[in-house]
């Protein structure tokens, strides 16, 4: 009986390890956990308003995968931020053509793989950079209604230093402004006054800065 039960421990812990080691981030990463965003909040930002007009785009599966791409909360956190376009006059944009004032969306495939694409709309009238490279595309199971992947990874989307490699970071600066910091390719294209690639930044501990 005891070796029975030393068996089960052994197997239990060597399962228990297994899992432990599938979760823990890489080294010299931090893995945030993500929160499923409530119906309530996006709701609140796809109408502006608690009352619902998801109607129209939830006629047919592909317009649905709208709302499961949101419950991402880094999604959710971007395309919200981003969809004030503060300073803009411009106005909203009609549910299914977009959110807000600056986020444009559309969807791809078929059956049970489709795509969605999140992308800051020319509507913010950056003055030198282009926002369509800020995008966001998120890959759907539309059959199980499940996320399978987001690009680029969250810890881009959460954090505008966030960088794996050099590559992943850009300068700021551009038509006579002069250099102003670093961010990763997916803010980069947000700055008010360009960017581009050189020397002067690079990463570091997983954050682009300064070299």
């Amino acid at each position: 009986m005891k070796r029975h039960l030393w068996i089960l421990l052994i197997l239990s812990l060597s399962v228990f390890s297994c899992d432990i080691g599938s979760v823990l981030p890489p080294i010299g990463r931090v893995s945030v956990p993500t929160i499923a965003v409530p119906a309530s909040e996006i709701n609140n930002l796809l109408c502006g308003a608690p009352v619902d007009c998801t109607a129209g785009i939830c006629e047919g599966s592909e317009h649905c995968i709208v709302l499961l791409a949101l419950t991402n909360r880094a999604v959710f956190d971007f395309v919200k931020t981003y969809s004030a376009c503060d300073g803009c006059n411009t106005p909203d944009f009609p549910v299914e053509e977009g959110i807000g004032k600056c986020v444009e969306y559309d969807a791809a495939g078929g059956g049970a793989a489709v795509t969605i694409k999140f992308w800051v709309s020319e509507n913010c009238a950056f003055r030198y950079s282009d926002p369509v490279k800020a995008a966001i595309t998120v890959s759907l199971d539309a059959e199980n209604f499940s996320i399978v992947k987001i690009d680029p990874a969250e810890e881009y989307i959460r954090d505008p230093s966030f960088c794996n490699t050099g590559s992943d970071c850009r300068c700021l600066s551009g038509s006579g402004v002069p250099f102003t910091g670093c961010r990763n390719f997916l803010y980069a294209p947000l700055n008010w006054s360009g960017y581009y690639s050189g020397n002067e930044c690079g990463c570091v501990d997983h954050a682009c800065g300064e070299r």
